[in-house]
């Protein structure tokens, strides 16, 4: 069944981390993107599936909760449909190559 996506907004504290999420940040990295939210905004969308699950954008979101609080709204797409957990490794696999 094909999936297609919406721009939508969110708040950060209605976003759910996947608990199996492969990619971890460190303090170097974490303070880049920080950096680059402050340079240039949020420019890459977090991705999620019907029900807020995240599917692609983590350290993002931790980065922009660190900066601006729970309560601040950012751009995500979001899936018609909740992706299986092959779908969603697949998915997070290709997104990070």
């Amino acid at each position: 069944m094909s999936i297609t996506w919406t721009n939508e907004k969110r708040r950060l504290s209605e976003l759910i981390p996947w608990e199996r999420n492969p990619r971890q940040i460190v303090e170097e990295q974490a303070e880049r993107l920080a950096q680059s939210f402050a340079d240039f905004g949020q420019v890459e969308t977090i991705a999620i599936g019907p029900e807020n699950e995240l599917y692609n954008g983590h350290q993002r979101l931790g980065v922009l909760a660190a900066q601006n609080g729970r309560d601040y709204e950012v751009d995500v797409r979001v899936a018609s449909r909740q992706l299986s957990e092959r779908e969603r490794e697949r998915l997070t696999v290709y997104l990070h190559r």
